[in-house]
C-alpha cells in the first residue's frame, strides 16, 4: 500500500460527502411521496459511493497489492448490507468482495481513511485467507483478528485517526477475548495490547483501593472518584456497581 497525498484524501472525501448529500436529498424525498426521485437519488449516490471505492483503489495502491490478483471482479457497493465490509469465496481461490454504507463513514462523517482500512480489511485480510486456504468455517474469530492486523498494522499508511484505531483495537480486544486458550498466546505476542481491557480507574475515598470498571459512572460518587482510564490486563476488570 502506499500514503496518498492530501489532494487525494480530499477528493475521495468529497466523493463521499457528495454521495452522502444525495442520500439525505433521497430520504427528504421519500418523506414527501416522492418515490421515483427517491430512488434517482440513491442510484446517483451509489455511483459516487462505487467512484470512492476506486479512488481509495488508486491512490492507496491497493489494487497493486499481490492479493488482489485473487479478487473475483472489483469490489462493489453494496447499499443494503449492515457490515461495512464482507468476502465471499467465489471459487478457484479467489474471494468476492462488498462494501457496505459503514465502509464510508466514521463518527457520522466521510473517512476516505476508514474505507482504504476496511478494504485492506477485505481484500489483504480476508481475500488471502481465501486463497491460502485459511478460510475455515466456524473460525471466525480467528480469521477476523487476521482481518483487522492488517487494518492495525497499516494503519499509518491508510492515515486511521486516533479514534479509528482505537475502533480497531476494541475489535481485536473482542476477537482474542473469544478465541480458544490454544490460539491466544501467538497474539499476545505480536499485539500484547489485546489482552487488555479499556476500563475507568476509580478510587475509593476512604479505602484508596482501586477499581477498574468498563463501564462509565461518571467522574464521581459519593464514595469514589475517577482518576484515569487505559488499557489493563482483562482479568482485572469488569462491570462495576458503584455510588
Amino acid at each position: 500500500m502506499q500514503q496518498p497525498t492530501a489532494g487525494q484524501v480530499k477528493e475521495v472525501n468529497d466523493t463521499i460527502d457528495e454521495a452522502l448529500g444525495l442520500e439525505k436529498r433521497a430520504q427528504d424525498e421519500a418523506d414527501k411521496g416522492h418515490f421515483d426521485r427517491a430512488k434517482r437519488l440513491l442510484g446517483r449516490a451509489a455511483r459516487l459511493k462505487q467512484k470512492a471505492i476506486r479512488l481509495a483503489d488508486r491512490y492507496y495502491g491497493i489494487r497493486r497489492e499481490p492479493a488482489s490478483k485473487h479478487l473475483k471482479g472489483e469490489p462493489t457497493y453494496d447499499p443494503r448490507s449492515s457490515d461495512a465490509g464482507g468476502t465471499q469465496p467465489a471459487g478457484g481461490g479467489k474471494g468476492r468482495v462488498t462494501l457496505g454504507p459503514g465502509a464510508f463513514v466514521f463518527g457520522g462523517k466521510a473517512s476516505a481513511s476508514w474505507l482504504a482500512s476496511t478494504k485492506a480489511h477485505e481484500i489483504l485480510g480476508h481475500v488471502l485467507q481465501i486463497q491460502g486456504n485459511g478460510w475455515v468455517p466456524g473460525n471466525d474469530d480467528e480469521q477476523e483478528l487476521e482481518a483487522y492486523q492488517q487494518e492495525y498494522d497499516n494503519r499509518g499508511t491508510t492515515g486511521l485517526t486516533d479514534d479509528e484505531v482505537q475502533e480497531i483495537r476494541k475489535r481485536m480486544q473482542g476477537h482474542y477475548r473469544r478465541l480458544p486458550p490454544a490460539l491466544k498466546p501467538r497474539w499476545r505476542r505480536s499485539h500484547p495490547f489485546v489482552d487488555k481491557c479499556a476500563a475507568f480507574i476509580y478510587r475509593n475515598r476512604e479505602t484508596g483501593k482501586l477499581v477498574y470498571c468498563t463501564n462509565d459512572s461518571g467522574d464521581a460518587t459519593p464514595d469514589y472518584v475517577k482518576i484515569g482510564a487505559g488499557d489493563f490486563p482483562c482479568d482485572q476488570t469488569g462491570y462495576c456497581s458503584i455510588r
